[in-house]
């Protein structure tokens, strides 16, 4: 019985986030009504495998919710400066919620490293092919003179996962199909190191004050202090509706946002599938 709800509840997380990544996909939104019902049906199971049908205790019931908690918060975080969209956060504490653990593994713990280093590779790859296409070779050597001490701390960071890595292959007994991870890592840091470039010649938009809307990210970076000081937003990149208008308001035409942001939907239900697939038939 006990698998039977497990793979319902998985099918359950299949079927919404593969709608998430449709809506992200469609309209850069996954929206309330597939994240709520989620994760509302979520917290009652919860409750009802803690105390009623497998009496798994208030500990687990608590570890459960807390876990929840710190997802919460912390994805808050990365909406707050404009790292994730809100309904990523709703959509992670949906997932862990109705389904926490499989076969003793942490599944939300796996969706977010297996999400994260698939949306990593794939769009550092299609950003830096852009980016090269748009930057000269005059600009290219430029920013590698000034960014030498950065180009060594990445460096280091490179070295410290080769390490890690290392460590969980031939202490613990990983597979050595681990160091396939060094790829989009590897990317990943390169595309950090041109992030400034990025934002400016991929990201950067300037948009219209009637065109703007809750869920745009605001490229604060390139506002004037008068135009920040009116705003009152703080280091809150994200346009809430109480900032509106605010916004309408402003004696200017437009305001520079972040557009064409990666969409991590679509990465969200590729995590999820790879990770019940690596727990269920590798782990």
């Amino acid at each position: 019985m006990i698998e039977i709800i497990l793979f319902i509840k998985l099918f359950i997380i299949l079927i919404a986030t593969g709608i998430g990544a449709w809506t992200d996909c469609k309209t850069g939104y996954i929206y309330n009504w597939i994240t709520f019902p989620l994760i509302i049906l979520g917290l009652l199971l919860l409750i009802l495998e803690s105390f009623v049908l497998f009496n798994l205790g208030w500990f687990y019931f608590l570890k459960v919710f807390i876990i929840g908690l710190l997802i919460y918060g912390i994805g808050y975080l990365f909406y707050y400066f404009g790292k994730l969209g809100g309904g990523d956060v709703k959509l992670f504490l949906g997932i862990h919620l109705l389904v926490p653990y499989v076969n003793g593994q942490l599944l939300i713990l796996w969706v977010l490293i297996l999400s994260s280093l698939l949306s990593v590779l794939i769009v550092s790859i299609k950003y830096l092919f852009i980016l090269f296409k748009k930057i000269t070779f005059t600009e290219f050597k430029k920013i590698i003179k000034t960014r030498t001490s950065k180009m060594i701390i990445y460096l280091l960071m490179f070295i410290f996962f080769v390490f890690l890595l290392y460590s969980a292959i031939y202490n613990v007994g990983f597979s050595k199909y681990y160091f396939f991870l060094l790829i989009p890592i590897f990317i990943g840091l390169l595309t950090v190191l041109f992030e400034e470039e990025i934002k400016k010649y991929i990201y950067l938009k300037r948009k219209a004050l009637r065109k703007i809307e809750e869920g745009d990210v605001l490229a604060i970076e390139f506002l004037s202090k008068e135009i920040l000081n009116k705003l009152n937003m703080g280091n809150r990149q994200v346009i809430e509706e109480k900032d509106l208008l605010i916004i309408k308001n402003l004696d200017v035409k437009s305001l520079p946002i972040y557009d064409n942001l990666p969409r991590f939907g679509p990465y969200i239900l590729l995590g999820f599938i790879f990770a019940v697939l690596y727990l269920f038939f590798l782990f």
